[in-house]
């Protein structure tokens, strides 16, 4: 299967069509310059031109939360010419919270996911805890005493805090900040007792020794952090809370040419010196079936609106 996998790719790489598109692609990142999202696509952009024989401009258009950069691919021509890489809060979380000019389901088509970004559970190496159990032991016997960092009110990490205390039966404590930075510093400060955060804006002070890492909000073991294990495997079954980056176009994009991005983003992010790039930036390479995709968007679509219905989330 994998053999065939690999020579279907090869076809659809060579075919004459993907030869004859002689506009440039704009890959749209819909936040500034530097982080995952960033990264991640400048590393798809560099490599795609040899793969589809066009010019690839990776474009930053930041703005909403995310908003403003899928908004415009929404209204692109669907013509294999525009596409997006972004995380799900764009996608899955804000048209829930707030009134969006895109439905994400009925307005872009999924090429790929590209990348997840493993979220981690760090606490100040102070607090009598040493493991997700006895985090919860501890939260238990404290309701409301203690305090977790996020990188905001309706942030990826912000909805995992809150999706651990409903499966979980807690009460811990959310404190919003403006970026992981900021909560990271407050932890280490002794201002709270945890933070649930990236693994890129944790792993200076996890090697430092200035926090511990509890587990991972992934639903698998990640290779980032070898030995390190899920919250589910803690003591809360079941548990996942994903942060992850997918390729999108407009809709109507033609499904020869959806097939076509999706083997060539997906070779890009399989070559064995990429991955090892992108995990040394926190990021698990995870390309898979436009169908896949589609599929596993609709699914965290679902999954978000209820936790924000459970929570009764607002932003203001």
């Amino acid at each position: 299967m994998k053999r065939r996998a690999v020579l279907g790719a090869a076809a659809l790489l060579a075919a004459p069509a993907v030869r004859a598109q002689a506009r440039p692609l704009r890959l749209i990142i819909p936040f500034a310059p530097g982080g995952a999202a960033d990264n991640t696509a400048r590393t798809i952009a560099r490599h795609l031109p040899e793969l589809l024989g066009v010019p690839v401009v990776a474009e930053n258009r930041p703005g909403g939360n995310g908003m403003i950069g899928v908004d415009a691919v929404a209204k692109a021509a669907p013509d294999g010419s525009t596409l997006v890489l972004s995380a799900l809060g764009a996608l899955v979380v804000n048209p829930h919270v707030m009134r969006t000019a895109y439905d994400p389901l009925v307005d872009l088509e999924p090429v790929t996911l590209a990348v997840r970004n493993p979220l981690v559970l760090v606490a100040n190496p102070t607090m009598p805890a040493r493991t997700v159990a006895e985090m919860l032991v501890l939260a238990r016997a404290r309701p409301g005493e203690l305090a977790v960092g996020s990188s905001g009110t309706g942030s990826t990490n912000h909805l995992a805090i809150e999706l651990l205390n409903l499966m979980a039966g807690v009460r811990l404590t959310h404190v919003p900040y403006r970026g992981e930075g900021p909560a990271m510093t407050d932890l280490v400060g002794g201002q709270i007792q945890m933070v649930m955060t990236t693994i890129v804006a944790a792993r200076g002070h996890i090697e430092g020794g200035r926090a511990l890492v509890l587990g991972t909000a992934a639903a698998e073991p990640t290779g980032i952090l070898p030995g390190v294990p899920t919250i589910a495997a803690g003591g809360v079954p079941g548990y996942a809370a994903d942060a992850w980056l997918g390729v999108l176009a407009p809709a109507r994009t033609p499904a020869a040419t959806v097939a076509r991005l999706n083997a060539a983003i997906g070779e890009v992010l399989r070559r064995p010196e990429i991955a090892t790039q992108l995990r040394a930036q926190g990021s698990d390479p995870a390309p898979g079936s436009a169908a896949e995709f589609a599929s596993y968007l609709r699914a965290e679509y679902e999954k978000y609106g209820r936790l924000v219905r459970q929570v009764d989330l607002k932003m203001e």
